[in-house]
């Protein structure tokens, strides 16, 4: 029965008739229209059952818990009595109007429930599907009683087996509300044994909490060697609730077996404000569009609309999604037990948003096909897909990844239809600003804080129009890529094409505390990047940057504290910063208490097969109680169903800028390979790695005619001229593809006319390769905040290295990396290996060992590398 709001006539409303029923409220009467008044219904109220709609310019005060209904369409207003105890049941609720329990001015004090119940799991209202508390253009106020604090940590270490627990601040929270204790252990998402644990309050002390039932671990509540590492403590009671009906918790119905939840969807036009309300059992899994909170589309007005102080709970489908909405305010709130990535941003297109100060603990994974997208099986407390946002004073636990951005060339849209969607195709999240992160905390997860992987399309290429693949929402139409975060002036504007005037805007990732890491706390990918006053302690890696021009600055790194919660020997080695990539480098630090077999403060990541820069580095930082530094003997290469030759890290060398790692300044380590290193170096034993004065360069040969192979039994070689050789099995690049990249780094001569070594090529096949192209690179150190001028390390300038190309017959030898039709015919050849000395770069010799080249640097600020073409035929055609 489809009920409408009519006005009865009465003695006492002289002016009603019959055709025109009154559009006000009974004279005598004060304020809203009473729910539970006959009078308001035209003689009868809403019964079991009915479909209830709310006409515009009527305001009906919702007094008692009505009985459950088929659905609810508000177009006027519809309030809870703030002091009353009011449940509404509902298949759902649709908002053109405005629905309010309780407001910014006053508050829910009493109860006020909205119960989503499962008796039409087909509905699709609106195109929102079923159990839908949907906004379509109307205005949402949910607001609970105000709460000092939604979230807060322990002011000591709570045992297993303890009743109790002493929390840091006086809060306002009352016996019988349920609240969440976190982990302080370490978490593998792989095998997840979460220690997350959840209590109601029995009794109030004070700070001290009396607890239903003794805790099962225990949690840390005190600094750890000056680490705040005390587990928080989270509110999830509120007297506002909005949640699905009791169905959802019995795998015998059909909502229960396919968790099919209520959700909150607000759509363009609308406005939500939330505060001190309780969202349990929300979000329909694997189901796209069907979230707890989902801000769908609102663009720019998001403006003004927010969740704050509420709690988002035992959720089947994220916690809180940001679809193509900007400027929102997602703050205080706690969210627990979620499944799939929890704080979503959706697209990419989203921009100018705020989370902060949230708490997100225990996100569970969605596997196979029960993904909405392809990460879904390695989730994130806070998924962020464009940069130009703000996270500021959130915590995030029990995750996959504590802080994921997954940063896309263009937005991925979703639903999107028959919209025009050109727009988007100005959006480049990997070259805009960071809006900010600060202040973050993360703890007892796999990763912490990881810039890195995005979603790609299968739809469209990456650089397409948007208008080419405007719907994402299957798994089929995602992949993922690496994803390459380098901040610009202009986003729009293509890096390659335009780096002079385009200049990047360093993205400062600050104050992040991260510990108890089972991988990583930190990785980045990108350019122009820095990890600014980080605290990284009880973590197996502390932070490695898979970039170029990223540094950390001002980090204290701890290998162990007191808290030795969940150590155990799968934690170990533990290594503060690993060398990747570069140029990157670690600054003004300090490193404690990081002993142990293998242990140390630096390294390199273990055991890399990709290109490294010689002038990664280290400078001005501080050991106590440390190793400082390990480097593992280079293993042997593994080709048993993969592709791993450990060429990175059998090459891996990184710069001492002052001397504060092997207490002499410039100076370099080197791993235990004996190509590495010469005269000039010593071997530190209890690092098994060499100390070098020295200069390196990076050495990198490109096969062109495929005359290598895929996966090989004879390595390619680099051999010095004293004897010393290093075996190269190849960058990877699939297990199918004959290796055809080779890279290491090199002694070189760093001035004159007389070489210090020379170094002759050996291909792994013992084929005499057509066309090879060699070169040389230099990285240079960062000299202002932008990372865009550098100075040169010492002896790089002029360095220079002699290379032989095992080549016979007639040669064309072009210094150049591509060829046009100014190439000409190449270098002239000389017939004495001293002319070729005295004219490095510009002339090449040949004899019975093949062609002789010199690759020199004469000036590593004006050109940091130099290459030549080795080639059977003109040009290398």
């Amino acid at each position: 029965m489809h009920k409408l709001l009519l006005m009865s006539c009465t003695l006492f409303l002289m002016a009603c008739s019959s055709s025109s029923p009154s559009t006000n409220p009974p004279p005598g009467s004060a304020g809203p229209l009473l729910w539970s008044s006959p009078q308001t219904w035209g003689g009868k109220v809403p019964g079991t059952g009915d479909t209830v709609t709310i006409p515009k310019d009527k305001t009906i005060l919702l007094d008692v818990s009505p009985p459950a209904l088929r659905g609810l369409t508000v177009e006027g207003t519809l309030s809870f009595d703030p002091r009353a105890h009011v449940t509404l049941r509902t298949d759902y609720v649709m908002v053109h109007g405005k629905l309010q329990a309780g407001t910014e001015a006053q508050p829910i004090t009493g109860k006020a429930e909205i119960v989503l119940t499962s008796n039409n799991l087909s509905d699709n209202i609106h195109s929102m599907g079923a159990k839908v508390l949907g906004l379509m253009g109307g205005t949402l106020d949910l607001h609970g009683s105000p709460q000092v604090k939604t979230w807060t940590r322990l002011s000591a270490t709570a045992t297993a087996g303890s009743s109790t627990i002493t929390v840091k601040d006086a809060l306002d929270w009352k016996v019988g509300d349920e609240i969440i204790i976190t982990s302080s252990s370490f978490y593998n998402p792989y095998s997840p044994k979460p220690q997350t644990e959840r209590r109601q309050i029995t009794k109030i002390s004070g700070q001290t909490l009396t607890l239903s039932q003794p805790l099962s671990f225990a949690h840390w509540g005190t600094t750890a060697s000056g680490v705040q590492e005390q587990a928080e403590v989270g509110l999830l009671s509120h007297n506002v609730v909005v949640r699905s009906d009791e169905a959802i918790l019995d795998t015998g119905t059909v909502a229960g077996s396919k968790q099919i939840g209520g959700h909150l969807m607000a759509m363009s036009g609308s406005t939500v404000h939330i505060n001190g309300v309780e969202f349990r059992d929300m979000g329909q899994r694997s189901v796209f569009g069907r979230y707890p909170i989902h801000f769908h589309q609102l663009a720019a007005g998001g403006a003004g609309s927010y969740v704050k102080n509420s709690s988002i709970w035992r959720t089947y489908n994220r916690c809180v999604v940001i679809h193509g909405t900007h400027k929102l305010l997602i703050e205080n709130n706690v969210m627990y037990n979620a499944t799939g990535h929890c704080v979503y941003f959706e697209e990419g297109s989203e921009t100018g948003n705020t989370v902060k100060n949230n708490l997100v603990a225990y996100v569970k994974a969605l596997k196979d096909t029960a993904r909405l997208i392809p990460t879904d099986d390695r989730p994130s407390a806070y998924w962020v897909t464009r940069p130009s946002n703000t996270l500021t004073g959130n915590s995030a636990s029990e995750a996959h990844i504590g802080y994921w951005y997954a940063l896309p060339e263009k937005p991925l849209p979703f639903g999107r239809g028959t919209q025009d969607v050109s727009w988007m195709d100005s959006v480049y999240p990997r070259r805009e600003f960071l809006g900010g992160f600060d202040g973050n905390v993360s703890h007892s997860a796999w990763q912490g804080l990881f810039v890195d992987t995005s979603l790609s399309s299968t739809l469209c290429a990456s650089t397409a129009s948007r208008n080419t693949c405007k719907d994402h929402s299957n798994l089929s139409s995602m992949g993922t890529s690496t994803s390459y975060y380098a901040p610009r002036t202009v986003p729009a504007r293509d890096i390659e094409t335009d780096k002079k005037t385009n200049m990047p805007v360093p993205a400062r990732f600050q104050n992040f505390t991260a510990y108890k890491h089972q991988n990583q706390a930190v990785w980045f990918r990108g350019g122009y990047l820095e990890l600014l006053n980080p605290v990284l302690a009880d973590n197996v890696i502390g932070a490695i940057f898979a970039s170029s021009r990223a540094y950390l600055t001002g980090g204290l790194f701890i290998g162990k504290t007191e808290n030795t919660l969940g150590n155990a020997t799968e934690q170990e080695p533990r290594t503060g910063f690993q060398f990747y990539d570069g140029p990157v480098g670690v600054r003004n630090s300090t490193f404690k208490n990081y002993t142990g077999e293998r242990s140390a403060a630096l390294g390199y990541l273990r055991h890399t097969s990709f290109n490294l820069s010689g002038q990664n580095y280290a400078s001005k930082l501080t050991f106590e109680n440390s190793n400082r530094v390990y480097l593992d003997t280079p293993p042997a290469p593994n080709f048993n169903n993969t592709e791993d030759p450990h060429d990175g890290y059998r090459g891996a060398v990184f710069y001492d800028q002052d001397g504060s790692v092997t207490g002499v300044a410039n100076r370099h380590v080197t791993a235990n390979t004996p190509f590495l290193t010469g005269s000039k170096c010593n071997l530190q034993a209890a690092w098994n790695a060499y100390v070098c004065d020295s200069t390196y360069l990076n050495l990198s040969v490109n096969v062109l005619d495929a005359t290598e192979v895929s996966n090989p039994t004879a390595a390619f070689t680099v051999e010095r001229n004293d004897g010393q050789s290093i075996a190269l099995w190849g960058v990877p690049n699939g297990t199918s593809k004959a290796a055809d990249t080779f890279q290491t780094r090199i002694i070189a001569t760093p001035g004159g006319n007389a070489p210090l070594y020379s170094y002759t090529l050996g291909s792994g096949t013992g084929k005499i390769p057509g066309k090879v192209l060699v070169s040389v690179t230099v990285d240079g150190l960062p000299t202002d905040n932008q990372f865009v001028n550098i100075s040169a390390v010492p002896g790089t300038t002029g360095a220079w290295a002699e290379l032989i190309i095992p080549v016979s017959g007639p040669v064309y030898v072009y210094r150049t990396w591509w060829f046009d039709e100014n190439s000409g015919a190449g270098l002239p050849k000389v017939s004495a290996l001293s002319d070729l000395y005295q004219n490095k770069g510009t002339v090449y010799y040949q004899d019975a060992q093949g062609i002789h080249v010199v690759l020199a640097i004469p000036d590593p600020l004006k050109s940091r590398y130099v290459s030549v073409h080795v080639c059977q035929t003109r040009k290398c055609s």
